[in-house]
């Protein structure tokens, strides 16, 4: 008998760890979801704190294949292109951190900063949508800020969000906006670039083509002038970074400035043109007039117009100087390498003549 029940019992057992090996020992609770919400925006208004409730920022981004674009305008600023900041704003509102959920108790709201006159951020999903609005609290010790939301889901509740996402709200636009005129892509590059200075002297016109050649299974890249000379990597990628150099010091609504068109018109004529293809882009062109400075405090500004957008703005003055001097070091090292070779050839029927070597700089 007890060695039937002992039996019983052992089978009962394998029984049992089966179901347990193929079902689990079951689930827990569920878990605080790790995001409020998963949505992506179409635009994000920033409301300062105060009375006038006034957007002192609106966001609008546009989606697209490759990528997405952004536009920036602030109170009494035109709108401009957005740059990564930007494109963080909404990354980082289309999945906020969950850092808390709390019921809120009438007597708590002003306690935890909520007023009439609390900042406030709208957030769109389709531009011209009824918009889920925050209101921003205060800032408590751990890094979080309490916010209400008047999405009926979270109705009597208050909501902690990191502070960083409210925060950066409060920096000029100028940190918001592009100001560079060359925006790569993940596999784009430049395909071909041309420059042209004319600034009183001899002038000065540069073109190359870049390609893209593979060895031992890696990409790498290639540049050649219009004859098909090779260009020294170093020199070629030090001229194409002096052009992705080109961006917007001040923008033309910058306080304290004279009127960037005036100071354009005052300069008179284009002295440098740059023309740049990037893989997958339009031609890209910018135009650049030296002949007229502005001083604003240690910087010195000229003038510039490109292709991208239109309208005036300034660049820092030395631009022109340094891919002048760019152009040149490719020039002098064509040069000497194409009179080394010209030697070496002339000394090809002269067997006890040394070789030509090319001078290291």
């Amino acid at each position: 008998m007890n060695r039937r029940l002992g039996i019983i019992l052992g089978v009962g057992s394998l029984l049992i760890l089966g179901l347990l090996l193929l079902f689990g020992p079951g689930t827990q609770k569920d878990k605080p979801d790790a995001i409020f919400w998963k949505k992506d925006f179409d635009a994000i208004e920033y409301v300062s704190a105060g009375k006038n409730r006034a957007t002192s920022l609106r966001l609008v981004r546009k989606a697209g294949l490759i990528r997405d674009e952004f536009t920036v305008e602030g109170s009494g600023k035109s709108a401009r292109r957005g740059n990564y900041n930007a494109k963080n704003i909404f990354t980082d509102f289309s999945k906020p951190r969950n850092a808390g959920q709390y019921k809120l108790t009438p007597e708590r709201v002003e306690e935890l900063g909520f007023t009439a006159e609390s900042p406030q951020v709208i957030l769109y999903e389709k531009i011209g949508s009824a918009p889920l609005r925050l209101t921003v609290g205060k800032k408590n010790q751990t890094g979080n800020t309490f916010v209400r939301c008047d999405d009926p889901s979270f109705k009597d509740q208050v909501l902690l969000m990191p502070s960083y996402l409210f925060e950066r709200f409060d920096k000029p636009i100028k940190e918001f906006r592009e100001q560079r005129f060359l925006v790569y892509s993940t596999d784009s590059f430049t395909e071909e670039l041309e420059v042209t200075i004319d600034g009183g002297g001899p002038i000065k016109s540069y073109w190359m083509k870049q390609e893209k050649y593979k060895k031992d299974g890696i990409e790498l890249p290639r540049w050649r002038d219009r004859q098909g000379t090779e260009i020294p990597l170093n020199q070629a990628s030090a001229l194409e970074n002096a052009v992705r150099e080109i961006q917007i010091l001040e923008y033309r609504d910058a306080d304290g400035l004279p009127s960037a068109e005036d100071a354009w018109k005052r300069a008179g004529k284009d002295t440098t043109v740059v023309k740049v293809k990037v893989k997958g882009q339009d031609e890209t062109i910018i135009r650049l007039r030296s002949s007229y400075v502005i001083q604003n405090g240690k910087d010195s500004l000229i003038t510039v117009q490109s292709t991208v957008e239109p309208g005036t703005d300034f660049v820092r003055a030395n631009v022109e100087h340094d891919l002048a001097s760019k152009i040149d070091q490719i020039v002098e090292s064509l040069q000497k390498k194409a009179e080394v070779e010209k030697r070496n050839h002339e000394q090809k029927d002269q067997p006890n003549a040394s070789p030509a070597v090319e001078p290291t700089r």
